[in-house]
């Protein structure tokens, strides 16, 4: 592979695992009891192996199973202050 196809093959890889678009990944929007606001990264858990695939919840990304990536003892949403830059990290 040349170097100018090596470069657009790097690039059309870099658009597709940009936050917020690649389809595995995204945000979320946190709200706590204390009205503390911020936004986490959220990632779709993939279907188990075992998994009926007739089942329609399998691929339905409403009923589908996610985890969030917030640390509560780092981030000041959790640590109840109030204020935590409304827009989160």
């Amino acid at each position: 592979m040349s170097g100018k196809a090596a470069g657009e093959a790097a690039r059309g890889v870099r658009r597709l695992v940009r936050r917020a678009i690649h389809p595995r990944r995204d945000y979320m929007r946190i709200v706590l009891a204390n009205g503390a606001t911020f936004r986490a990264p959220m990632a779709w858990l993939a279907p188990p192996p075992t998994a009926d695939p007739s089942d329609p919840k399998r691929y339905d990304p409403v009923t589908k199973d996610f985890f969030v990536q917030a640390d509560p003892y780092t981030h000041p949403a959790w640590r109840r202050n109030k204020d935590s830059s409304g827009s989160g990290t």
